[in-house]
């Protein structure tokens, strides 16, 4: 849902701006996402889940487990 997204995105340290880019979408689309003014469409589901998941791989290898 958007207001996942918002906490994702903010937890992972990434503006709108970012994930508008990642996705090639504008800034206004992200933020309608993440109010719930508009559903998020099930392809770019699937490319958040990959871009977002991919990052918090990062962060997880950098400060290692449990961290």
């Amino acid at each position: 849902t958007g207001p996942d997204l918002r906490r994702l995105r903010q937890g992972l340290g990434w503006t709108q701006a970012q994930v508008a880019w990642s996705l090639g979408v504008t800034v206004g689309t992200v933020s309608a996402w993440e109010r719930g003014a508009r559903p998020i469409p099930r392809g770019y589901q699937i490319a958040l889940r990959t871009v977002l998941a991919r990052d918090a791989a990062d962060v997880v290898d950098r400060d290692g487990p449990g961290k």
